[in-house]
């Protein structure tokens, strides 16, 4: 149906957004922060990869969200929404005064927000009911961060030229990696917004 083919338009554009944002601060932020502000500022690498975790997970969760609102159904959203982040606020908390480590701050959040990442795509299947959540683009993202991840100790920009170049890079690998997992649509609508692209992705 035309609402099923929206809903997964939106859901591909926010996971082609997180692949490419989050690729982009798990390899540069260490780079950029030593530039700006000095090494000793940088919080390292397994903060680091916790709070895009942290900002993949949240804009999922705004996502489905908005598409809630769309449907103007959005007592149970609410109630859901509130609950997982007093949760995810009083774990973070518990978290950090366990283990005294941002590290553990970020998982108590995260872990926090478990229940709204599941009960959400449920609850838009409910009002939309030929939906589908894109695991394959989903997949893929996730494959994009973990690679990022794991060539945080490779990429070391130490200069702002590297930084630029390297920030091209990834933005031009993980937009292109992210973009095969989605709908030819989707893909068509992202190329068009893309200066320059728009009128050869018409053809």
């Amino acid at each position: 149906s035309q609402a099923a083919a929206i809903v997964r338009t939106a859901r591909e554009m926010v996971l082609v957004l997180i692949a490419i944002f989050g690729s982009a601060l798990l390899l540069l932020n260490g780079g950029f922060v030593q530039i700006w502000a000095g090494a000793e500022r940088y919080l390292g690498d397994p903060v680091n990869v916790l709070i895009v975790l942290s900002f993949a997970q949240l804009a999922l969760i705004r996502g489905e969200a908005q598409l809630q609102d769309a449907s103007l159904r959005v007592r149970t959203k609410t109630i859901v929404g509130l609950a997982s982040a007093l949760i995810s606020v009083a774990l973070g908390i518990a978290a950090f005064l366990a283990f005294n480590t941002l590290v553990a701050m970020y998982a108590g959040l995260i872990a926090g927000r478990l229940g709204a990442s599941v009960v959400f795509p449920m609850l838009v299947r409910r009002r939309i009911e030929s939906s589908r959540f894109p695991w394959r683009a989903f997949s893929i993202t996730a494959l994009v961060l973990a690679i990022s991840a794991a060539l945080t100790t490779v990429v070391k920009p130490y200069t702002l030229m590297e930084l630029i170049l390297c920030g091209a890079a990834v933005v031009a690998v993980a937009g292109c990696f992210s973009l095969a997992g989605v709908s030819k649509s989707t893909r068509r609508r992202l190329l068009r917004s893309i200066p320059g692209l728009g009128g050869g992705s018409r053809a």
